[in-house]
């Protein structure tokens, strides 16, 4: 039965808060750190797109506070599936900012290994100047649908 479900991530990056919303906030900045080909039309109610050979998933952002805060989400096609992604960007006065990523949304019948996936395949991306899940300050907190009604 789906689920839904809450995935969070943080690291401290060596970088302004600009360049991080460049790579986490633009179609280009994503391909350097991020699979496929990505699209992302700045701006509240825009459309972003991940396409990976023939298939590309949709979404429409949902917020859009440069260099704070991106969010967008979208649903598959026909499925009972929904994922959300929340960006947000802290700058600090000692040159580095805290990057922390909020996946939220919907998983199907197999809700544990699809979690699984999640959790683990955020830390094996590389990010944006590093590992998403890993680093100085890095921590990861899961928080399991067992808590949420099913949906």
């Amino acid at each position: 039965m789906p689920r839904k479900f809450e995935l969070r991530k943080e690291i401290t990056l060596k970088a302004t808060p600009e360049q991080v919303w460049e790579a986490i906030a633009t179609g280009p900045g994503i391909d350097g750190w991020f699979m496929g080909r990505n699209e992302v039309e700045p701006r509240e109610g825009g459309r972003t797109a991940l396409t990976i050979g023939p298939s590309t998933e949709e979404g429409t952002v949902t917020a859009w506070d440069p260099p704070r805060r991106f969010a967008y989400g979208g649903r598959y096609p026909d499925a009972e599936e929904f994922m959300a992604f929340e960006w947000l960007i802290e700058g600090s006065d000692d040159g580095t900012c805290v990057l922390r990523l909020v996946q939220s949304g919907v998983l199907g019948d197999d809700w544990d290994s699809e979690y699984d996936a999640l959790d683990t395949g955020w830390d094996l991306v590389p990010g944006p100047g590093g590992r998403v899940g890993h680093g100085h300050g890095a921590r990861c907190r899961r928080r399991r649908a067992d808590l949420a009604e099913a949906v």
